[in-house]
């Protein structure tokens, strides 16, 4: 099994450009309420964006999740 917060799944990187977006505004420090503002999106749309791109990475919360992209060059 993984580190703590991974998830056991192999994860990949392969994010629509929607979903950059997204990470890039949780990357910002962005509520998920902020996120949908910002991109003019419901804000269950942007869970939804963020339960995508935490399965994407591989991981269970921000703070792994902003690390681990900046870890692999996402940003």
């Amino acid at each position: 099994m993984g580190r703590i917060g991974r998830s056991p799944h192999p994860p990949t990187t392969n994010l629509s450009a929607r979903e950059r977006e997204v990470l890039t505004e949780i990357a910002n420090g962005c509520t998920d309420a902020e996120i949908a503002w910002r991109l003019g999106i419901a804000k269950s749309t942007a869970v939804e964006y963020k339960l995508r791109i935490y399965a994407k990475i591989g991981v269970r919360n921000k703070p792994l999740l902003v690390a681990e992209s900046f870890r692999r060059g996402i940003f």
